[in-house]
């Protein structure tokens, strides 16, 4: 460890951003090398407090660090860094602000250690890595914040997501209910409307210019990372990035350190955001699942499922083409809330035996449980009263309320107990390694998170999940897909293989109930899809995006065009896709819209206008040929569209064809005006470059429209196509030949495979 000769100020170069280290401040100004972002000063501070004086301390490096040092070499959680490392002592304790550089990129690393040097117990509140208060220049980018847009990622799957700007305050919650479901508990006290508040990362966008600076935690494992930004009296006054150490214990002798926070000076926003999704993956060693297809059992039967009826589906799934690979059977098959091994009278059948006939008829069996809450109706509740959270009154703790579960308000449990992790290894060793389900979806596990005194006091909310989840995981083994719903984003990255990332959906658009919560967090059409494509860039990065179950029923709340749009989305997002229909039910129309989107996308499509508005409307999937987009329209009445090809990075000729109405829209250079778009729906392109080869412009059969299972090659002075989408398929191809005007328009109709000679 090198110290450096005790200069008032350091500067650190690297080829794009450069740290400046001012001893006297305590602080550290960073920016980019062409200079179009800087932020200064910054410090570190933390919140604690000892259990002698019963005192709190607030200490920040403004205080002035004591000792400087700088290695050259230095392993942090993505890779070798140089390392600067701030240290101070105070009452007894030791505070080091770590900062990681990296020559070559645009970000840096920034965390905080507290060291217990003292003989007395501390507790501590809060660990910030990075914080901007308000003085000095602050962050310099463009015109300033009256253009910047605040991309927010949100706590949990069901949370909202997306850029909004800083002229219109942060939705807030308006009940106890909203808070506890959508925010993370350090928030609950805290909002305000001067404040525009994200867990786990933000990004603070200036559109015009194509700039962004990124503050996103990459190590989620022990602290609910919060970003915080502060618009007031007319300036940007705060940007801190707070780690909820929830008052935990650090007895003499002991340390506790913050999570890492990366803060990112990008010139491609949305590459930005991707990186730094790359970064966090890497960190947390995220799980590389291929998204399943299936069917659930909940959006058509909801908790009125029965054997019978579950039954008749799986008989019924080979309608289903192409053919899926999961059965799902959802809430409604237990006694209550908590017993997850007593089956009620709806299912007089043993869970292996139903596993049994899901094999047989060759899938893999899914099972639906809440285990980290209980009602008060269940046995679980009954018998074991002590594995329960509970607050400082010694209260129990509510984790959900739900009219149509039996004891109607359930219950959050303690994973620290060691008795309640004992049963918990015995229960998912009863469902994967005794019963055979192979699939897991996990529910409401925001519970865990919720404040209360746990048996081991040491404990995090976020560590306490992240224990719950290690269990499950290494009880249940690799090949158990497990699904997080209801899930805290950050701990549970690297123990999941599917994330949902959105609201429940519904067969309505929207849901009046939004209005009482005072967050979007309702289950409807709307919802889900405008989290699906906010969240859009942590697909195959994070985890396998659940875009929550396809409907293809109107039931005359939903349009036809709704549908359309939510079929497009699930194909373009390359997630997973489980129907929740009543198979037998399903007419033609409805069959072939299911074929339309599997399979899905072999990479996920981007949302162009992330950071323009908080409901993306534009979907693009850049191909080595064809490029897919989709363009919508969420309003209540038609826009008119244009289409801007140097806007999708699309330079010279492209064939234009519409999927839904099946048109070639001719050759297109620069723009284009496309009419208008009805309420709710979509215009769905294949953009395939002009040239002098043999091209497939599009077909109408499948949502890829020729970028996935289908070749067209010239071979020995003749044509040869080959379609290869699994199931059975049936409709038209539009190609391109060279020498010829017109569109060749063919008609096919195969199984799996298909070679024409033409």
């Amino acid at each position: 460890m090198e110290s450096p000769k005790q200069e008032q100020g350091v500067e650190i170069k690297g080829e794009k951003i450069a740290l400046r280290l001012d001893k006297a401040q305590g602080a550290i100004g960073i920016e980019r090398i062409d200079e179009k972002i800087k932020l200064s000063p910054i410090i570190f501070w933390a919140d604690f407090w000892n259990s002698f004086q019963d005192k709190k301390f607030f200490f920040s490096s403004v205080m002035v660090p004591e000792k400087l040092e700088r290695e050259k070499e230095w392993t942090t959680p993505i890779g070798k860094a140089e390392l600067i490392r701030w240290q101070t002592s105070f009452y007894g304790c030791e505070l080091c602000w770590e900062i990681g550089f990296f020559p070559t990129e645009d970000f840096a690393l920034f965390r905080v250690v507290f060291k217990n040097q003292s003989q007395e117990r501390f507790f501590l509140d809060e660990l910030c890595p990075f914080a901007y208060r308000g003085a000095g220049e602050g962050l310099e980018m463009g015109a300033g914040y009256s253009v910047w847009r605040f991309y927010k990622l949100g706590y949990q799957s069901w949370s909202p997501a997306g850029s909004i700007n800083f002229q219109t305050p942060q939705a807030r919650a308006r009940n106890f209910l909203a808070r506890r479901i959508a925010l993370a508990p350090y928030l609950w006290k805290r909002e305000d409307s001067s404040i525009w508040s994200s867990e786990w990362m933000a990004e603070i966008v200036e559109p015009e210019l194509d700039l962004a600076f990124l503050l996103g935690f990459i190590t989620s494992k022990n602290q609910t990372g919060i970003i915080n930004a502060e618009i007031k009296y007319d300036r940007f006054r705060k940007l801190e990035a707070i780690c909820d150490c929830e008052g935990i214990e650090v007895l003499a002798g002991e340390e506790a350190s913050s999570e890492w926070v990366l803060a990112m000076l990008t010139d491609t926003p949305r590459a930005g955001q991707k990186r730094y999704y790359e970064l966090w993956a890497k960190a947390m060693s995220a799980r590389r699942a291929t998204p399943i297809t299936g069917w659930s059992s909940w959006y058509f039967y909801f908790e009125k499922i029965n054997l019978e009826k579950f039954e008749e589906n799986l008989k019924s799934a080979k309608k289903l083409n192409p053919k899926i690979e999961l059965f799902q059977l959802d809430d409604g098959y237990q006694s209550a809330v908590g017993d997850w091994l007593d089956w009620n009278e709806k299912f007089p059948i043993k869970p292996e035996a139903l596993v049994e006939e899901i094999h047989q008829e060759g899938y893999k069996a899914g099972i639906w449980l809440a285990p980290f809450l209980a009602t008060s109706a269940s046995k679980l509740f009954e018998r074991h009263p002590e594995w329960f959270l509970r607050n400082e009154r010694g209260e129990l703790v509510l984790a959900m309320f739900n009219p149509s579960w039996k004891g109607l308000f359930a219950y959050a449990l303690d994973t620290t107990h060691p008795e309640f992790q004992k049963w918990l290894k015995e229960l998912v060793e009863k469902l994967v390694k005794e019963y055979g389900f192979d699939f897991l979806k996990l529910d409401f596990i925001y519970s865990v998170l919720l404040p209360g005194k746990r048996y081991d006091p040491k404990i995090t909310g976020a560590q306490a999940l992240r224990k719950g989840l290690e269990i499950i995981r290494e009880t249940a083994g690799d090949n158990c897909y497990i699904l997080g719903c209801g899930a805290p984003l950050g701990p549970s990255i690297g123990l999941v293989d599917g994330m949902r990332v959105s609201q429940d959906t519904a067969r309505r658009w929207s849901n009046l109930l939004d209005w009482f919560f005072g967050l979007n967090i309702t289950p409807g059409f709307r919802n889900c899809l405008k989290n699906n494509l906010a969240r859009s860039l942590t697909a195959n990065r994070l985890w396998a995006l659940d875009p929550d179950c396809l409907i293809l029923s109107q039931e005359k709340k939903l349009t036809k065009e709704e549908i359309q749009s939510q079929l497009v989305i699930f194909y373009l997002l390359a997630g997973q896709v489980l129907l929740s229909e009543e198979i037998t039910k399903l007419d033609e129309e409805q069959l072939r819209w299911f074929s339309f989107c599997l399979p899905v996308a072999q990479a996920p499509a981007e949302p162009i206008d992330l950071f323009d508005r908080e409901f993306p409307e534009e979907l693009f999937l850049s191909g080595e040929g064809n490029s897919l987009l989709g363009l919508f329209n969420w309003r209540d009445e038609p826009k008119p569209v244009r289409l801007n090809l140097a806007r999708y990075g699309l330079k010279g000729r492209y064939h234009l064809f519409e999927f839904w109405s099946k048109e070639y829209l001719g050759e297109v250079e620069d723009k284009i005006e496309l009419g208008k778009i009805m309420p709710h729906s979509v215009k769905y392109f294949s953009l395939t470059p002009v040239s002098d080869q043999p091209g497939i412009i599009g077909l109408d059969f499948h949502l890829g429209m020729g970028t996935q299972g289908a070749k067209l090659n010239a071979q020995a002075g003749k044509y040869i196509l080959a379609l290869s989408l699994s199931g059975k398929r049936r409709g038209k191809v539009w190609l391109k030949l060279p020498k010829q005007k017109e569109l060749k328009v063919l008609k096919v109709e195969f199984e799996d495979r298909l070679i024409l000679e033409l």
